[in-house]
Protein backbone atom coordinates (compact mmCIF):
# COMPACT_ATOMS: atom_id res chain seq x y z
CA UNK A 1 0.00 0.00 0.00
CA UNK A 2 2.66 2.52 1.00
CA UNK A 3 5.25 1.11 -1.37
CA UNK A 4 7.41 3.84 -2.88
CA UNK A 5 10.58 2.07 -4.02
CA UNK A 6 9.09 -0.90 -5.91
CA UNK A 7 7.84 1.11 -8.92
CA UNK A 8 11.22 2.79 -9.14
CA UNK A 9 12.88 -0.62 -9.35
CA UNK A 10 10.49 -2.43 -11.68
CA UNK A 11 9.23 0.28 -14.03
CA UNK A 12 11.58 1.63 -16.64
CA UNK A 13 9.43 4.34 -18.24
CA UNK A 14 8.35 7.49 -16.42
CA UNK A 15 4.92 7.45 -18.05
CA UNK A 16 4.01 4.28 -16.11
CA UNK A 17 4.95 5.59 -12.68
CA UNK A 18 2.14 5.88 -10.10
CA UNK A 19 0.80 9.25 -9.01
CA UNK A 20 2.76 9.34 -5.74
CA UNK A 21 6.08 9.08 -7.54
CA UNK A 22 5.03 11.61 -10.18
CA UNK A 23 4.19 14.08 -7.42
CA UNK A 24 7.55 13.45 -5.77
CA UNK A 25 9.41 13.90 -9.06
CA UNK A 26 7.60 17.19 -9.68
CA UNK A 27 9.28 18.80 -6.69
CA UNK A 28 12.77 20.15 -7.21
CA UNK A 29 14.87 18.38 -4.57
CA UNK A 30 18.13 20.08 -5.46
CA UNK A 31 17.05 23.64 -4.68
CA UNK A 32 14.62 22.80 -1.87
CA UNK A 33 11.88 24.75 -3.63
CA UNK A 34 8.47 23.07 -3.68
CA UNK A 35 5.91 24.54 -6.09
CA UNK A 36 2.93 24.06 -3.77
CA UNK A 37 0.36 25.40 -6.22
CA UNK A 38 1.37 22.84 -8.87
CA UNK A 39 1.65 20.03 -6.31
CA UNK A 40 -1.84 20.69 -4.95
CA UNK A 41 -3.27 20.96 -8.48
CA UNK A 42 -1.73 17.62 -9.48
CA UNK A 43 -3.03 16.02 -6.28
CA UNK A 44 -6.53 17.29 -6.98
CA UNK A 45 -6.44 16.01 -10.56
CA UNK A 46 -5.30 12.61 -9.28
CA UNK A 47 -8.06 12.55 -6.65
CA UNK A 48 -11.01 13.41 -8.91
CA UNK A 49 -11.45 9.95 -10.57
CA UNK A 50 -11.54 8.24 -7.15
CA UNK A 51 -14.13 10.69 -5.87
CA UNK A 52 -16.30 10.24 -8.96
CA UNK A 53 -16.15 6.46 -8.59
CA UNK A 54 -16.98 6.62 -4.89
CA UNK A 55 -19.95 8.95 -5.23
CA UNK A 56 -21.34 7.10 -8.24
CA UNK A 57 -21.14 3.73 -6.50
CA UNK A 58 -21.76 4.77 -2.90
CA UNK A 59 -25.27 3.34 -2.88
CA UNK A 60 -23.88 -0.06 -3.88
CA UNK A 61 -21.21 0.18 -1.18
CA UNK A 62 -23.78 0.89 1.52
CA UNK A 63 -26.15 -1.83 0.28
CA UNK A 64 -23.31 -4.36 0.24
CA UNK A 65 -22.18 -3.49 3.74
CA UNK A 66 -25.66 -3.62 5.18
CA UNK A 67 -26.48 -6.90 3.40
CA UNK A 68 -23.27 -8.45 4.68
CA UNK A 69 -24.03 -7.45 8.25
CA UNK A 70 -27.43 -9.15 8.39
CA UNK A 71 -27.40 -12.63 9.83
CA UNK A 72 -29.69 -15.29 8.52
Amino acid sequence: MNDFMTPLIYLSTVSKFPVAIALKMATDASSGFVPWNQTIAMSLIALVPSLVLFFSASRNFVDGMSAGGIKG
